[in-house]
């Protein structure tokens, strides 16, 4: 089962997402996508402060095929899956991984099997309507498939969320 919560950056996207999945129990895997760096610790640490203690982290490392392989094998093992930031992670993948075909097919077959399992997966997301180049194609083709696979696709603004057709996640995105 497979929910979609997208929103701009800071408008309560992952705190909904986080409570969601904390009242319906079980064991739960918070999957991060930022960099330990700088500009994203306070990020990070307000995250951590308020996700509850007993879910497990899995820190992405950045290369795209082995972070698919570890979600792929760890999605049977979860009630719940956090996924924060996918757009931001395979927009930094690709500044040193060349992304093909076999990642996108890949990252397809990983949300295609979240969807059709009884975990509860959230993806958290932005819009990629200001995304250029091959970021903004590799981000749309993720998109389509989220949109495919999405039970509930989520429109958050000041912490309220509104279902959201696929059109309008695609006018988010700055396509038609």
């Amino acid at each position: 089962m497979l929910h979609y919560f997208c929103g701009l950056p800071k408008c309560g996207k992952s705190l909904l997402a986080e409570r969601w999945l904390a009242e319906q129990g079980g064991r739960v895997l918070y999957v991060g996508t930022l960099p330990d760096i700088r500009i994203y610790r306070e990020t990070i640490r307000l995250h951590r402060e308020r996700r509850p203690e007993d879910w497990d982290l899995y820190e992405c490392t950045g290369e795209p095929l082995q972070d698919m392989a570890w979600l792929d094998g760890a999605l049977e093992r979860y009630d719940g899956v956090l996924l924060d930031g996918p757009s931001f992670y395979l927009q930094r993948a690709l500044c040193y991984y060349e992304i093909g075909w076999m990642e996108v097919r890949a990252l397809r077959r990983l949300l295609k099997k979240a969807a059709a399992l009884p975990v509860r997966c959230c993806l958290v997301d932005q819009p990629l309507a200001g995304a250029q180049g091959e970021i903004r194609t590799v981000g749309r083709i993720f998109h389509e498939a989220v949109y495919r696979y999405a039970g509930a696709r989520l429109y958050v603004e000041d912490g309220a969320a509104v279902s959201c057709p696929v059109g309008a996640l695609r006018q988010f995105d700055g396509g038609g």
